[in-house]
């Protein structure tokens, strides 16, 4: 499994859109990828959107199983850090604590972190 770690914030940059760029390359390449989100990356999981000059994150993600991406996970500490609920983040997030996070990524095959 290929995993995509995700430590930015939405609409602070390209980071956030270029993850989901190198995950739909996977895809078409028919590899096991998943996404992990943490610390400032958990932003871009918020049901609630409303950038201004770009496009919606969360209906990009909302798409990514009908590409074969069915995996996305964040961190439950960097969520709790910034006061976010789970009832916040869009639908299909799997949420993990640090340990689990840090056995994800022990098991990846390899691993990007933008």
């Amino acid at each position: 499994m290929q995993l995509i770690i995700q430590r930015h914030p939405p609409y602070s940059g390209q980071a956030a859109s270029e993850s989901l760029d190198i995950a739909l390359g996977f895809a078409v390449m028919d590899q096991d990828c998943a996404l992990l989100f943490v610390d400032d990356g958990v932003w871009q999981l918020l049901r609630e959107q409303a950038p201004e000059t770009q496009k919606n994150l969360a209906k990009h993600f909302a798409a990514l199983p009908m590409y074969g991406i069915e995996q996305s996970y964040c961190e439950r500490e960097s969520l709790a850090a910034r006061g976010i609920i789970e009832d916040a983040l869009i639908d299909g997030i799997t949420v993990l604590d640090r340990a689990a996070v840090n056995a994800l990524i022990a098991r990846a095959c390899g691993v990007f972190a933008l």
